[in-house]
């Protein structure tokens, strides 16, 4: 391993300890969201987080081991992990959209069958989307530029940089859309104003499937 290797990893292991610490005090904060709002749209939100989290794990051993040579389980050598890395997340992804599907299914279903859901207590939830957003756009920024500090050949931290964009944008629309949510009141359609919540949690899933 040159001197240039070992310093382009010594920078996307600082990067992806600051991305799992990060998405560690997301996921903390969306479960806290959740239970101060009755949010399921910012519970998913922390959900997402918390997938963040495990493949920022991953991708840090994975970071480690690329510099081995070729062994016996790996005779190409160990950058084959990144592929895998990938797919894990998309793996774990799907659960996590899978629960948010059929959470938001459920409550639809009893809406439809006359039971209401429980009100929401929107007063947290600017705080928490500017706070949120504004932390993901740093690791966005962090791993990018980290990115290119190392010549622009790390999977990981591309990765890693588009998460936190991601998870930006869904944190900022599904905030702003729940503090939007009580002027559905007084449109034509304030029917649709009790399950706007669901109605986010399924539009989120959705999108994480793009």
């Amino acid at each position: 391993m040159t001197a240039d290797t070992a310093a382009f990893r010594r920078i996307e292991q600082r990067s992806l300890r600051f991305g799992i610490g990060a998405n560690a005090v997301m996921t903390l904060a969306g479960f806290a969201a959740h239970v101060a709002t009755g949010s399921s749209a910012l519970l998913l939100d922390g959900l997402y987080s918390a997938v963040l989290v495990g493949s920022s794990l991953i991708a840090s051993r994975i970071s480690r081991n690329v510099v081995r040579p070729p062994d016996r389980a790996w005779p190409y050598g160990y950058e084959g992990q990144e592929a895998l890395y990938v797919l894990f997340r998309s793996l774990v992804l799907l659960g996590v959209i899978g629960f948010g599907v059929g959470s938001a299914a459920s409550s639809l279903i009893d809406w439809w069958n006359g039971t209401p859901p429980p009100p929401l207590h929107l007063e947290p939830v600017a705080a928490y989307t500017t706070t949120i957003t504004a932390l993901c756009a740093l690791l966005a920024w962090r791993h990018h530029w980290d990115w290119i500090r190392t010549q622009r050949i790390s999977l990981l931290l591309l990765t890693e940089a588009r998460n936190a964009r991601i998870d930006a944008l869904i944190t900022m629309a599904t905030g702003l859309a729940l503090l939007a949510s009580p002027w559905l009141l007084l449109t034509p359609f304030a029917a649709l104003a009790p399950i706007t919540d669901a109605l986010l949690v399924l539009l989120v899933s959705l999108a994480l499937l793009r």
